[in-house]
């Protein structure tokens, strides 16, 4: 009875435990959203890409224009908006985005959001997916730092320390899909380590059995499937493993590089951790499900294919890739991009830390190891397991993939993706909360090894796992403070602010949009602006006629955007001209191809 009561307290304490771990986990999410939320406000502008989310996904007839003809702001956003009466039609954005080079998935998410939003246009609707994103990825770091740490602290201290950082703010802040890969990537290793673990506890005496009944009460009946499911526990986390390749491949490219160096590490670790039919159905196990994915997504989706390896980006790609000239300089900018956006130009004096922490945190662990030795108790009795993290080969195994995949995905990523100044950073978002597991992993490791020996101790000496989290917690949120605070967040376009300004001040006043006949498309750069105005007036730049009596004579004069090209100094004189402008035209702003001009 005395045992059972035990028993009875230490469940009841450890539920309890967990349960506040999970309410102060779910808090620290709300408040990483709060203050997204806030974020989201100061997003001035969009990325030319962001406008092509919502005109790929909710494109009516096409953006044409015709030469010297109004157009109605009405009419070009309805190529951003999900019109009232539209069906879903989930279909169209298919083959829409066969016709470019990314998949469907991102865009079905946001043609949902847009279609439950009939008629509106707004980055709520774009940023509301990579909330929910956001929010399923806190999920999965926290499961899966813990199960790689064994520490509840630890493993809060990654979420709150990841999600308030500048680059988890710009994943959020780009509509595009980024954020949703982030989500995959972190699923796909969650996985990995819960069957590195099934297989460890199948080589240990059978973790995935049924547990025995307890002698004093009966226990309750487990429904059936639940029970195969915990028979089958690896064949089912194989194919929550092949769903999620289907998902991610759908999502990014680029998810295949990273899942790539996984699958070869993992197999190589199935190789050499089991044995005889074990062995063969783990490896074939593991290589049917991820080949059986692919070939799903290739089915389901056949221009995959040809994006990857004859679109422009797959073309433009497989020549960086060859191009070993460029190799240095890539990783060089790559690096520079995280080192100013996710640690502040400090990665130096983190690593230096980490690796001070660790020495530190052996050291101690020494001493505790000599003190104990003069305890009469073993030690042993007294290391507190965590569940799952406790098996130091196992741990060791799953760093290393973690460290090999990701090093090996970012030297590929960062030698194929495009130099886009600070926005690149996007392609590698998804792995920075790994690169923080990866720094802050053995200095934790390190601790609680100290904790458990010091525990035989008379008088155990050191650092507190939770006071170890707390203190890198801590260390890391001011650098994420001091990142927010320098403007490192990208995508919010703060330069924008005064554009948008000045196209509310002229909404009724006369716009003229020359454009360059080979980018038409370019237009979508000035969209906001244009969305404002009540109309604007087209015009071909091939077309160098005189513009008599086709604009109205107005006192004010009127803004005119004019994209480069060889004929737009002539498009300018042209004009000045029609209008009979006496002041002639002044340089108001330049943006990417556009320069805008106040005629009058």
């Amino acid at each position: 009875m005395a045992r059972r009561a035990v028993r009875t307290h230490l469940t009841g304490r450890k539920r309890s435990v967990r349960g506040s771990a999970a309410a102060l986990l779910f808090l620290i999410i709300a408040l990483q959203l709060l203050t997204m939320g806030y974020c989201g406000t100061r997003k001035y502008g969009m990325h030319e890409d962001e406008y092509y989310s919502y005109y790929s996904t909710n494109r009516s007839t096409g953006l044409y224009l015709s030469d010297r003809a109004w157009m109605s702001s009405d009419d070009l956003r309805k190529d951003f908006t999900a019109l009232p009466g539209d069906r879903l039609d989930l279909s169209l954005v298919k083959t829409v985005q066969s016709w470019d080079v990314h998949p469907p998935l991102y865009y079905y998410a946001l043609r949902v959001v847009c279609y439950l939003t009939p008629g509106v246009f707004s980055k709520w609707q774009g940023l509301a997916v990579n909330f929910i994103g956001f929010f399923f990825a806190q999920l999965l770091l926290a499961a899966l730092s813990y199960h790689l740490s064994g520490s509840r602290p630890f493993s809060l201290m990654i979420t709150a320390v990841w999600g308030f950082s500048p680059v988890a703010f710009s994943a959020v802040m780009f509509i595009r899909m980024y954020q949703c890969l982030i989500v995959w990537t972190l699923l796909q290793l969650l996985l990995l380590v819960l069957v590195m673990e099934e297989m460890s506890g199948q080589a240990a005496g059978g973790r995935s059995s049924l547990p025995e009944a307890s002698a004093g009460r009966p226990r309750r009946q487990t429904p059936a499937c639940l029970q195969r499911m915990r028979h089958h526990r690896t064949a089912v986390l194989l194919a929550l493993m092949a769903l999620c390749t289907f998902c991610g491949f759908l999502t990014q490219y680029y998810y295949l590089i990273i899942l790539f160096f996984e699958g070869v590490c993992f197999e190589l670790y199935a190789l050499t951790h089991t044995k005889g039919v074990t062995r063969l159905k783990t490896c074939g196990g593991y290589a049917l499900a991820q080949l059986l994915a692919l070939a799903a997504g290739v089915l389901y989706y056949p221009a995959s294919l040809s994006q990857i390896f004859h679109g422009y980006r797959g073309r433009q790609a497989q020549t960086e890739f060859i191009d070993f000239s460029n190799t240095p300089d890539r990783w060089k900018t790559f690096l520079s991009l995280l080192n100013d956006q996710m640690f502040a130009g400090r990665l130096f004096w983190f690593l230096l830390a980490a690796a001070v922490c660790a020495l530190l945190s052996a050291i101690a662990a020494g001493g505790s190891r000599r003190r104990r030795a003069r305890c009469e108790e073993p030690a042993g009795d007294h290391i507190p397991t965590a569940a799952n993290a406790g098996d130091l080969p196992l741990y060791r195994s799953a760093y290393v993939i973690l460290l090999v995949s990701t090093a090996a995905s970012f030297l590929v990523v960062s030698k194929t993706a495009l130099i886009l100044g600070a926005s690149s950073i996007r392609y590698v978002m998804n792995l920075c909360p790994l690169l923080l597991l990866l720094i802050l992993l053995p200095p934790q490791r390190l601790i609680r090894k100290q904790a458990a020996a010091g525990g035989a101790a008379p008088q155990p000496a050191g650092i507190s796992p939770r006071m170890a989290a707390l203190l890198l917690g801590l260390i890391f949120l001011v650098t994420d403070a001091a990142g927010l605070a320098a403007g490192k967040v990208q995508f919010l376009f703060p330069e924008d602010r005064q554009r948008m300004a000045y196209a509310k001040e002229h909404a009724e006043d006369t716009v003229v949009v020359a454009y360059n006949p080979a980018n038409t498309s370019h237009i979508y750069f000035l969209s906001n602006e244009l969305l404002t105005y009540r109309r604007f007036f087209c015009m071909d730049e091939s077309n160098t006629a005189p513009l008599d009596d086709v604009l109205p004579q107005r006192a004010e004069g009127l803004t005119a955007y004019i994209a480069d090209s060889d004929n737009a100094e002539q498009i300018l004189q042209n004009l000045v001209k029609a209008v009979e402008a006496k002041h002639g035209a002044v340089l108001l702003d330049t943006k990417q191809m556009w320069k805008k001009y106040r005629i009058y």
